[in-house]
C-alpha cells in the first residue's frame, strides 16, 4: 500500500478542513516546505489539492506547479481540473498525474479525452462520497447518484486510479468508513485509494487488510497523531 501525505491549498497556504467546510479550517504554513519535507521523510508521492479552484473561490495552479517542480518525489494534483488543456499543463510542469472530480463525475468522456492524451497510468479519477452521494464542486454539492453506481460506471472508462474520499469523517480524526471504502473495493476494478479520516497506523493496517492500494493521509500527520515515517514503513502492508 502507497502512502501519500497530503497537501491541501486554500489562500496560497496548506491547510486542513473539516468535512471540506472552508469556514472550519485550520492553517498549517507554506505549501512548499511541507512537500520538501515530506519528500525528507522519505515519502514517493504527495498528493496536492487546490480547494480553491475546486469550490470556484480561486486558484493555486502556479503553486501546484511549483510544489511539482521544486520536489524530486511523485506529486498528484487534484482540484479544479476542467479542461484538457490545464491537465497537460500541470503533467507539463511535472505532475505525475492529475485528478478528474466534477468534471469526470458530470462528462465520463471527459476521461478519455484526458486519458488520450497524457496515458491513463497519469490519469486518475475523484468520487467523493457524502451521505451515501457523490458530493461535486468540492464536496459543497451532494448530487442524487449513489457511489455504487458511479464506480461500476466509471470501471467502463480508461484511467488508472480511482481516489475515494468519504467526506463524512474527512478531516475529523474518527477513521475511515471502512463500509463504504469495502464496498467501493468491491465493485471498482481499478486500483483504490482511499482518504478521510485516518488517525493511526492501525487504521492504516485496515485498510491494507481490505485491500486498498494507496492510502492518503493530512490531518493525523499535521496533529502528530501519525508519524510520516512510521506510515512509510508500512507500505510492504
Amino acid at each position: 500500500m502507497i502512502i501519500l501525505p497530503a497537501i491541501d491549498l486554500m489562500d496560497g497556504l496548506c491547510v486542513r478542513l473539516i468535512r471540506g467546510d472552508p469556514t472550519k479550517r485550520k492553517v498549517y504554513g507554506d505549501p512548499v516546505e511541507i512537500a520538501k519535507k515530506f519528500e525528507d521523510e522519505g515519502a514517493q508521492w504527495i498528493h496536492v489539492v487546490d480547494l480553491d479552484a475546486a469550490m470556484g473561490l480561486g486558484d493555486n495552479t502556479d503553486l501546484t506547479m511549483r510544489i511539482a517542480d521544486e520536489v524530486g518525489v511523485e506529486v498528484e494534483i487534484a482540484g479544479g481540473i476542467r479542461s484538457l488543456e490545464k491537465a497537460i499543463r500541470l503533467i507539463e510542469a511535472g505532475a505525475s498525474r492529475v485528478v478528474l472530480g466534477s468534471s469526470a463525475i458530470r462528462n465520463p468522456s471527459f476521461i478519455e479525452s484526458v486519458s488520450d492524451k497524457i496515458g491513463s497510468e497519469r490519469t486518475a479519477v475523484a468520487v467523493d462520497v457524502k451521505e451515501g452521494r457523490v458530493a461535486v464542486e468540492g464536496w459543497r454539492k451532494r448530487t442524487e447518484l449513489g457511489y455504487q453506481a458511479v464506480i461500476e460506471k466509471l470501471n467502463g472508462y480508461p484511467f488508472s486510479t480511482l481516489i475515494l474520499t468519504c467526506v463524512d469523517v474527512d478531516g475529523t480524526l474518527q477513521g475511515p468508513d471502512f463500509r463504504i471504502i469495502g464496498e467501493s473495493i468491491r465493485i471498482s476494478r481499478k486500483h483504490l485509494y482511499a482518504a478521510g479520516g485516518i488517525r493511526s497506523l492501525e487504521d492504516l493496517e485496515g485498510l491494507a487488510r481490505i485491500g486498498v492500494r494507496g492510502a492518503i493521509i493530512g490531518k493525523a500527520i499535521y496533529e502528530g497523531r501519525v508519524r510520516l515515517r512510521e506510515a512509510l514503513g508500512m507500505e510492504d502492508c
